[in-house]
């Protein structure tokens, strides 16, 4: 499988990500999720009920697209996937990596960005480099999503790196 992840705003979580090599998510008033069940139903329910406790959204297309996000971030997304970091609003780079662990809760000084995966980034191409199909499916803006329709182009772009991993 395949993510991309996007850094913020404005790539506020920019260095975040290179410097402590990972991805995350902001959410900060939803709490630690790595305790709860990998049951879709029971995990948004539970999600939806901590954002609303917490002041977060409250309309219910947020609450559920809030939910999901991080139910894939947590649970669907595996060590060894790739993942892919546009940040195109901070130098026009598009970082590519491999999930290097499972889901954790960040400490204090992520406390913006608390959700977190490690990543071994291993390349950063140009954006203008990328076959066109993948250009256009990681031009998104949503925070978190998986790739479908461009797997092959992201062997390719990687080479021998994907088999080193």
């Amino acid at each position: 499988m395949a993510w991309v992840c996007r850094a913020g705003k404005n790539g506020k979580a920019h260095r975040l990500f290179l410097d402590s090599k990972l991805v995350a998510l902001g959410r900060q008033y939803v709490d630690d999720l790595g305790p709860l069940p990998a049951d879709r139903k029971a995990f948004v329910e539970h999600v939806k009920a901590l954002a609303r406790a917490a002041g977060g959204p409250t309309t219910p297309s947020s609450l559920g697209h809030i939910a999901q996000t991080l139910f894939r971030f947590v649970h669907v997304m595996h060590e060894g996937d790739w993942v892919l970091y546009p940040a195109t609003t901070v130098d026009g780079q598009v970082y590519f990596g491999r999930v290097g662990g499972p889901y954790r809760y960040g400490d204090k000084s992520d406390s913006e960005y608390p959700h977190q995966r490690a990543v071994v980034w291993l390349k950063s191409l140009p954006r203008s480099e990328l076959p066109s199909g993948l250009f256009k499916e990681i031009s998104a803006f949503h925070p978190f999503y998986e790739i479908k329709r461009n797997l092959k182009s992201i062997d390719r772009l990687l080479g021998n790196l994907a088999q080193n991993t």
